[in-house]
């Protein structure tokens, strides 16, 4: 078996960045929507990942790597969206006039805002 050092380096190199990008995702959402809906969401999630690896390990071949790029890059543009409207909404929140307006949603039920961002 080959096993090219560069390429366990990038690819280490470009886990630990998928792996922070996501850790902020899930913190974010957990401080937004609350931790119980994240935890479900990321719980379905890893098991939609394992299906879907699944899935493309089959169909790798037939589907051109350039649409992948192309969906990655559009799914990565929506989520940054998402969230910087998120931010913005939440920063003009925290300067209202009422210095006690804002709360911690971090203990909030199950929702399905939650789960879905989670996923």
């Amino acid at each position: 078996m080959d096993l090219s050092w560069l390429g366990v380096r990038i690819t280490c190199q470009v886990t630990f960045t998928e792996l922070f990008i996501a850790a902020t995702v899930i913190a974010v959402a957990a401080y937004r929507f609350g931790w119980r809906s994240v935890a479900v969401g990321s719980l379905l999630e890893a098991v939609g990942v394992a299906v879907h690896a699944v899935v493309l390990q089959v169909a790798a071949y037939g589907v051109a790597l350039l649409w992948l790029d192309w969906i990655s890059a559009l799914l990565l543009l929506e989520f940054g969206t998402y969230f910087t409207y998120e931010f913005v909404t939440g920063l003009k929140e925290t300067h209202s006039e009422d210095p006690m307006s804002t709360s911690s949603d971090w203990a909030l039920p199950l929702n399905a805002r939650g789960i879905g961002v989670a996923a």
